[in-house]
């Protein structure tokens, strides 16, 4: 069983900070052409979750597994880009 939490903001100000906790079997990710979204899709739910720029999406998601180890992460940086970073093995 995996822990997806994602941090997100509220508001377009980003005065108000949001983070929610899914879990789930497996996931998939995804990024745009132009690196400025992305998706982590819950398995076997097919929920997507979106990283973004927007207030629509969230601006960091983190996948951990159930020994409470990160397995990887998606984050929207302050230029609006979206980059995927897996956790080192070791």
């Amino acid at each position: 069983m995996l822990v997806i939490m994602a941090d997100g903001h509220d508001d377009p100000l980003e005065l108000s900070a949001r983070r929610d906790r899914f879990t789930c079997e497996g996931f998939s990710y995804s990024i745009a052409d132009d690196g400025k979204s992305g998706f982590v899709v819950l398995l076997p739910q097919w929920r997507p979750l979106m990283v973004s720029g927007s207030s629509l999406g969230y601006v960091r998601i983190r996948v951990i597994n159930s020994e409470g180890k990160l397995v990887g992460s998606m984050t929207c940086s302050g230029d609006s880009r979206v980059t995927w970073s897996t956790a080192a093995m070791g």
